[in-house]
């Protein structure tokens, strides 16, 4: 006779989880693009940066300190090919440096329950929202992006329907869970109108006041929205491990770590003598001629700017670079000469405006074009703006790819 049950855990369909030799490929992948780490505890969320692997004893080595309270850390996650990648883990303090242990297995977690898509702006999709007939509150909007169970609206106008006065929108117009009789959607290709009932998620005023809103289509409409939403999708395709790996009993450097690099000495082809070394110097310049333009450069300065991007951007037109600290960010800017730099107010700990200025007056970001990026810009930090001379203002909420891409283009 059972008498204990166990809880029913959650399952999850085999594309969805990772194991064995392909997570230390996603952390591979984390490491040369220089990711940032989510480290989630009791006590909060905290973010790191992975810099090696040290697979003998299922480590990876964390960059820098965290806060003494963030040692109760048990989960971590990271965002990858605008996916969102969880695992269970542990901080692990050997002699002052910080690791965490290498979990058999990630999940891949959503950030929302079911796949959505955005819409640009010459779709402008409207919607139409009544609370009821003669009574509560009406409001006309666009759609900014739209799931099977739901979508987010940029709210433009709202109105007391028992009076027609109009409401100055604000994140107080509808309670949470607020019951909606009528959501008419105009817009969506190859849908036409669209008439559901529903309910409030949510308001908030982020770059403007947005609601959103649940609701259950059903019929042929369902199937439609359902295969619109599912052309948009990026294709997922699984990370491979291209690192070669150490023969047995061989360790690649002290301790049992390694860092993504060129290859040792010892593993180089030896150099061509004689006549094959004249023939490869006869068809260098050929190869040069031939060699394929390199890609435009793009900077960015602040972990909300590079998580947009990452989970948004589809696009592999331009080099992105993400540094993981000032040196690096003075470092790369001479190198790779970015034509453009996306910076937020704060970045990497400090006030990142400050920093651009004195950049600014060392003469190195001359031949670089500045965009101020964040959630929400106060007008302080536009007039600060105008001392690094930037060239854009950019508000992340409700920004599409098809802004970003204008931008580039320019």
């Amino acid at each position: 006779m059972i008498f204990f049950k166990k809880k029913k855990e959650q399952s999850h369909s085999p594309e969805d989880v990772v194991q064995g030799d392909e997570v230390l490929a996603y952390l591979d992948e984390v490491i040369r693009q220089k990711v940032n780490i989510d480290l989630f505890g009791s006590s909060g969320r905290y973010e790191s940066t992975l810099v090696t692997l040290d697979e003998k004893g299922m480590r990876a080595r964390l960059l820098g300190t965290l806060p003494s309270q963030a040692r109760d850390v048990s989960k971590g996650g990271f965002a990858l090919d605008r996916m969102y990648w969880m695992f269970a883990t542990q901080i692990v303090n050997d002699g002052g440096k910080l690791f965490i242990q290498i979990p058999n297995t990630i999940i891949r977690k959503d950030r929302r329950r079911c796949a959505r898509t955005n819409f640009t702006r010459r779709e402008e999709v409207k919607v139409t929202i009544l609370q009821g007939l003669g009574s509560g509150i009406g409001v006309l909007g666009t759609a900014i992006n739209v799931s099977e169970n739901g979508m987010q609206v940029f709210v433009k106008n709202a109105m007391n329907l028992s009076d027609e006065k109009p409401i100055q929108p604000h994140p107080g117009l509808f309670p949470p869970g607020t019951d909606l009789m009528l959501i008419r959607i105009h817009g969506i290709p190859g849908m036409g109108q669209v008439e559901v009932s529903g309910k409030v998620v949510r308001m908030s005023r982020d770059g403007g006041v947005k609601l959103v809103v649940g609701f259950k289509m059903e019929g042929h409409h369902a199937q439609i929205l359902g295969k619109f939403i599912d052309g948009r999708q990026m294709e997922f395709r699984r990370t491979r491990r291209q690192r070669r790996k150490p023969e047995d009993g061989a360790e690649l450097m002290s301790g049992g770590e390694w860092s993504p690099g060129p290859d040792d000495e010892e593993s180089r082809s030896p150099e061509p003598s004689g006549p094959s070394l004249e023939a490869s110097n006869e068809e260098m310049p050929e190869r040069a001629e031939s060699k394929p333009q390199s890609k435009q450069a793009i900077m960015v300065l602040g972990s909300d700017m590079e998580r947009w991007i990452r989970f948004e951007l589809e696009t592999d037109a331009y080099q992105w670079i993400f540094p993981v600290s000032l040196e690096s960010a003075i470092h790369e800017i001479q190198s790779a000469r970015p034509t453009w730099i996306f910076f937020q107010p704060d970045f990497h700990n400090v006030d990142g405006l400050d920093f651009m200025v004195q950049l600014r007056s060392t003469g190195i970001l001359n031949t670089c074009r500045l965009a101020l990026c964040g959630p929400q810009l106060s007008v302080k930090d536009k007039v600060r703006g105008r001392l690094v001379q930037a060239d854009r203002y950019i508000d992340i909420e409700g920004l599409l790819p098809e802004d970003i891409l204008e931008v580039l283009e320019s």
